[in-house]
């Protein structure tokens, strides 16, 4: 028999019993649409928002948007119970997405979209009615909160998997429009028989989606927005730049994924297209029928000068994109070329328009692979003369705990594989945009060799560095180069470097033996400064005019891979999410300690209660954020980890929710200690194994290393989903109104949570972030041991009007109240 008066003694003046609500089958197939929708509605919008803005400002964009999902429920504790009925919530976050797609899209604030400050409320309305529907959901059932809670993870772990063929197969504004499908139809399925005609109108909401997402794609009633002349450039992406009104430029072709969003565009000239990955700098796709006489003036460019050092036979391009990396080698003489390009749509695109290309990508002798490059490279066992990287981009938008998803592409790390891929005189080549670039690279390079027992001066004689005039940058995003050779320069492999760079009418930056002494980089030649030292003093100016400031420029790891975030201090817009993400967590659990005071000892109420959630949720991003990381490069590909690992973690989250509903309420504090300190031991042996184990398997079949991915992260989901719906259980024995609140509570932390992440990664390293999280574990477990022991040193206190010597059963829940 079950006493609830042992786990928190009964106040007469603040104990609320749950109406008696029954947890319907309808109920968990609403609250599993609504949990798929909103998952998969985050994705979509970091692939539909990743057009328009660049790094930070879609991890801010996105991570404010999903605050709506915490805020729902505080707003929930104000509302009365008529104005939050389940379906009417659901019914509204679906019919909320369309609206704000039409508004942002479609409406005259479209031209202003980039530039409008109070963007991110917009897209946080569909979250909002996500999370009243999903708060009032558990404040209704909060006494079967575990099963409830598994039916919402499973719908979210099943949107993980289906959102990546959803998005390749409708693209971003499609799957929002599905996504809004999906919530009505959760409407409709927990209307019931509340209102008359309430099933019938979500119906029809949902086939109205449904016309949205057919009508788009043919009549594009919501596409990419045109952006006036006037657009602030630092703020504008190139594609949206080329499109503005009045350019010849056109999008002839576009292809969704999981990944990006990659167009083709037609700027006028016959004998180029220029493919775009979310708007960013443009790869070339050259006119080719063939004949390589007619792309002679190729040769040229500054992407040619390895080929003038030496004659590469065998050639790795690293995200050869639109051919022109391929083309340089067939150019330059290379008998075989194989390719890693980690965007699947471009190999696609390349395919499609094979007539214009020459059919590049299947000629004689050149093979391409859709694969993240330095996993490729990692698992490859053959040597090349050459391996070539060219304006490679390093991140990318992911639902990565709605944070960034980032690249080891040009990690420490990866320049060592690189360096052991090369034959006896092999070349590693990087082309990149900026100053601080290059200097990042080749102090990597040093830093490389260094640790193989050069000296400083040793290792810089096996560096070339080159950029083209100034007038000519404006032309091309091949304006850097970095040369890194296996064997060191001797004085006249040098003299011949020298002589190719003032043959292509380029400026050399660095050539070991003969052009030492010039900036930047003649302290680490003379031996005067260390890597470390040179980094950080470090200064770059721009070139309008500001006064030189320092940049982040050490080399990046694998546990930092951040290659091209130079800033020194944290960036603005994580600085202002983590302020207002954090001041609004702590005012709302300030609050609730307030309102709460004067709980029992051993209660879940108060501060104490906002605190446990607030840790869950914000150790769970800490733990699932680096996880996603750890796993790009074991399996090729970042999509591909975030959707394992998503799907595994929630998975085995909602296995471990459903058990826990066959617990007594009685034993909820210790199973929940025992279950967090399991998810901390179990994130501490991920840190110290998980490395060596990922690299012993990494030349294994990719359906292993998924397999094995899945049975790694399924352990750590079923003991971390046991504490939230324990909790929740535990606090509705002592009060059922603070339910909804602590449910948002635990949903601004976990924002909160993936900002520390990134912070953390930025500023540490990804691992301190899994130390973080398991720390969070820890101390959540510490409160519900706390608990307990002040559980058993408290006397139970009978419900008023009851015999203290008959136990009380926890309320019987009766007939469904209807949605």
């Amino acid at each position: 028999m079950e006493r609830p008066d042992v786990l928190t003694p009964t106040l007469p003046h603040s104990h609320t019993l749950a109406p008696p609500h029954l947890l319907t089958p309808a109920i968990l197939a609403g609250t599993f649409l609504v949990a798929l929708a909103g998952v998969a509605l985050e994705v979509a919008l970091v692939r539909v928002f990743a057009l328009l803005f660049r790094y930070h400002h879609l991890f801010l964009l996105v991570s404010v948007a999903v605050c709506g999902l915490g805020l729902g429920g505080l707003l929930r504790t104000y509302l009365p119970d008529r104005c939050c009925r389940l379906w009417t919530s659901a019914l509204l976050f679906g019919l909320s997405i369309p609206a704000v797609l039409l508004l942002l899209f479609r409406s005259p604030l479209a031209a202003r979209l980039v530039e409008t400050p109070w963007l991110p409320l917009v897209p946080m309305v569909p979250f909002l009615f996500a999370g009243l529907f999903l708060s009032e959901a558990f404040r209704r059932h909060a006494a079967q909160g575990g099963a409830l809670y598994a039916a919402d993870l499973t719908g979210a772990a099943l949107a993980a998997l289906l959102v990546v063929p959803l998005l390749e197969r409708l693209g971003g504004f499609g799957t929002c429009f599905l996504v809004a499908a999906l919530a009505c139809g959760g409407a409709a399925v927990v209307a019931g028989d509340a209102r008359r005609g309430a099933r019938a109108a979500c119906a029809l909401a949902a086939l109205a989606c449904l016309v949205l997402l057919t009508g788009n794609r043919s009549l594009r009633l919501v596409d990419l927005p045109p952006l006036p002349p006037e657009a602030d450039p630092a703020l504008t992406k190139p594609m949206l730049k080329e499109l503005q009104p009045g350019s010849p430029a056109k999008i002839v072709a576009t292809r969704w994924s999981a990944f990006a969003r990659t167009d083709v565009t037609d700027e006028g000239s016959p004998e180029v297209r220029y493919v775009y990955t979310d708007g960013d700098t443009p790869t070339n796709m050259i006119r080719f029928d063939g004949d390589l006489k007619k792309v002679a003036e190729l040769t040229g460019q500054l992407g040619f000068l390895p080929y003038r050092l030496a004659r590469a036979q065998s050639v790795l391009a690293i995200g050869p994109g639109g051919g022109l990396d391929v083309l340089l080698g067939l150019l330059g003489g290379a008998q075989r070329i194989v390719g890693a390009e980690v965007n699947a749509e471009i190999v696609g695109l390349m395919d499609e328009f094979r007539d214009f290309n020459g059919d590049l990508y299947r000629r004689p002798g050149v093979l391409v692979r859709v694969a993240d490059g330095r996993a490729f490279t990692a698992r490859e066992t053959d040597r090349y003369d050459l391996i070539y990287s060219a304006l490679t981009q390093s991140a990318t938008g992911s639902r990565a705990g709605i944070a960034l998803a980032e690249s080891y592409i040009h990690t420490r790390e990866a320049f060592a594989v690189y360096l052991d891929r090369l034959s006896e005189r092999g070349m590693y080549a990087l082309v990149v945009q900026e100053e601080r670039a290059l200097v990042r690279a080749f102090l990597t390079a040093v830093s490389v060799l260094a640790a193989r027992g050069e000296s400083v001066p040793e290792a810089c004689r096996h560096l070339v560095a080159a950029v083209i005039p100034e007038e000519a940058r404006a032309y091309t995003p091949y304006r850097r180069i970095l040369i890194f050779r296996r064997a060191p320069f001797a004085p006249e492999d040098a003299e011949q470097a020298l002589e190719a760079i003032k043959g292509m009418r380029a400026h050399p930056v660095f050539v070991p033996h003969v052009l030492e002494s010039i900036p930047p980089f003649a302290p680490l030649a003379s031996g005067s400064q260390s890597v470390a030292r040179f980094a950080a003093g470090y200064t770059y100016s721009s070139g309008y005019g500001d006064a030189p400031f320092h940049s982040n420029v050490a080399p990046s790891t694998d546990d930092r891979p951040f290659f091209l975030d130079f800033s020194p201090t944290l960036p603005v817009p994580l600085r202002r999410l983590l302020w207002g993400v954090g001041l609004a967590a702590g005012l709302s659990g300030v609050w609730l300690g307030i309102r709460r005071r004067g709980a029992p000892s051993g209660s879940l109420r108060g501060l104490g209660a906002a605190l446990f959630f607030a840790l869950l949720g914000a150790g769970f991003m800490l733990l699932e954020v680096p996880l996603i990381q750890q796993f790009i490069l074991f399996l090729e590909h970042p999509v591909r980890s975030m959707s394992l690992v998503l799907f595994a973690l929630l998975l085995g989250t909602a296995a471990g929710s459903r058990c826990s509903q066959r617990w007594p309420a009685a034993s909820l504090p210790a199973r929940v200690a025992i279950a967090a300190l399991a998810a901390v031991l179990l994130a501490l042996l991920y840190r110290a194994a998980l490395p060596g184990f990922c690299q012993a398997l990494l030349r294994e079949s990719l359906l292993l290393r998924e397999v094995a991915t899945l049975l790694l992260c399924l352990p750590l989901g079923f003991a971390l989903g046991v504490p939230f719906p324990s909790g929740i259980r535990w606090a509705e024995r002592d009060d059922v109104a603070q339910v909804p609140w602590l449910w948002g509570m635990n949903g601004l932390a976990s924002v909160l949570g993936s900002a520390l992440a990134m912070v953390l990664a930025w500023r540490t390293g990804f691992s301190a972030a899994l130390l973080a999280g398991a720390a969070a574990y820890t101390l959540a477990a510490a409160l519900a041991l706390a608990a307990r022991a002040a559980q058993a040193a408290t006397p139970a206190a009978p419900a008023p009007g009851a015999d203290a010597s008959e136990p009380q059963r926890p309320p019987v829940a009766g007939a469904p109240a209807g949605g």
